[in-house]
């Protein structure tokens, strides 16, 4: 592994993307597709919240949006989940088209949610369309439906075609031959996507990480009795990944207060000292975990946080940054640990680290193991070893149950960015 000069050298990030045309075969726009590997398929078990998440980090920090689109229009799906919170808002309203997935549930929230979106500059299309109920405030907000020709006879894409035709842009996806071609321009489709005229073709770069270059002196000005904004601030905006995820950061619902940060600094200090470090921390384990373990960093944060404030209860505050960094790098493999204690260098919140991992660093390690005992919480050994660490520290356990869902619940947050 390199590091403290050079870059870290990730793996490849893969999209995929498909041509829309018009009835002259005019490409008009694209849809973007997430894609784990270069198998030009879709990830099996992986949610579509998390390939939308994916996705539009991807678009922009590693592709460049305006390159991968040709400056053209990009179709992305959403789930309900991505709507309700602010990643729509990384996207400029007019370089995209909102797809809303065929098997999103229209709830109170959700369609306020569409119709602020559309106030805002945002357009919307439906995805896979075969005639199903669609709320009427959504419908009136869509300017674009996509219908399923593989799922619909002629005459449900007739009927469909009289609907709408006259309101709404038609497009018909799963185009495969030239028959359905000629019959969806005869009745009224004037957007076109499927296999006839292209598969999704796939694309990929190099990710692009924060390089271990900026970790390593962020690591030594954190080191320095009194942080300098200033420096911290110089040190981020030499690293496009890093001023993006601070700014993603800090437009996460924990400080989004519906105005964009003006610049690095003002983000970094309205983070704070602690905060930042944090934050630091999380990107570096990201870089350090594999992409198929998004549950372990999930985990990993959930023990850090949930340390810290054990540790703060048992009354023992000194200990806060070294708890917090035990939690979080108690999930990757020893190489990986032993890489992040030499780059910290004499940073005395990585002394004997390694020690507390192995059961020998005393108070530490004995918080850590009743962290993972907390987590498990399934039989009785489980719950014995619990209560024999509650009382021993005085501690209540509906505070320690708080703890953890306060702890849950921030990571939940922090994971956004």
């Amino acid at each position: 592994m390199l590091y403290d000069g050079e870059e870290f050298m990730g793996m490849n990030v893969y999209v995929a993307r498909q041509p829309i045309l018009n009835c002259n075969k005019k490409v008009l726009a694209y849809e973007m597709l997430y894609r784990y590997s270069a198998e030009n398929v879709f990830k099996e078990g992986m949610d579509g919240t998390t390939a939308t998440k994916n996705l539009i980090h991807d678009l922009i920090m590693n592709f460049g949006f305006d390159h991968i689109t040709n400056h053209k229009t990009a179709f992305i799906n959403f789930t309900g989940a991505v709507l309700l919170t602010d990643i729509p808002f990384l996207l400029e309203p007019e370089k995209v088209k909102i797809e809303l997935l065929e098997d999103i549930i229209y709830t109170d929230e959700l369609v306020e949610r569409v119709l602020f979106l559309k106030e805002k500059g945002y357009s919307f299309a439906i995805d896979d369309y075969i005639g199903q109920h669609i709320p009427e405030k959504v419908l009136d907000a869509v300017d674009t439906i996509k219908v399923d020709f593989m799922l619909t006879t002629p005459e449900k894409k007739i009927q469909i075609a009289k609907r709408f035709k006259d309101k709404k842009i038609l497009l018909a996806e799963k185009v495969e031959t030239e028959e359905d071609f000629a019959f969806a321009c005869k009745h009224g489709y004037t957007m076109f996507q499927g296999y006839l005229f292209s598969k999704p073709v796939i694309h990929f770069r190099p990710a692009n990480d924060v390089s271990m270059a900026t970790y390593s002196r962020l690591m030594r000005e954190f080191r320095r009795k009194s942080v300098d904004f200033d420096v911290l601030t110089k040190i981020i905006e030499k690293d496009m990944n890093a001023s993006y995820h601070l700014i993603q950061r800090a437009n996460t619902l924990q400080y989004f207060r519906r105005n964009r940060m003006p610049n690095l600094k003002t983000a970094l200090l309205m983070m704070g000292v602690d905060e930042v470090q944090r934050w630091i921390m999380v990107l570096l384990l990201k870089s350090y975990a594999d992409q198929k373990t998004e549950s372990a960093i999930f985990l990993a944060l959930v023990r850090a946080v949930f340390m810290e404030h054990l540790i703060q209860i048992i009354d023992r505050r000194a200990d806060e940054k070294q708890a917090y960094m035990v939690g979080l790098f108690s999930m990757i493999d020893d190489s990986s640990k032993k890489v992040l204690q030499e780059m910290a260098g004499k940073n005395s919140d990585f002394s004997h680290i390694q020690d507390i991992f192995d059961g020998k660093g005393g108070f530490m390690s004995e918080l850590l193991d009743f962290v993972i005992h907390y987590e498990k919480n399934q039989d009785v050994a489980e719950e014995e070893k619990i209560q024999e660490f509650l009382d021993k520290y005085h501690l209540k356990a509906d505070e320690v149950a708080y703890l953890y869902v306060s702890s849950v619940s921030y990571s939940d947050i922090a994971l956004e960015a």
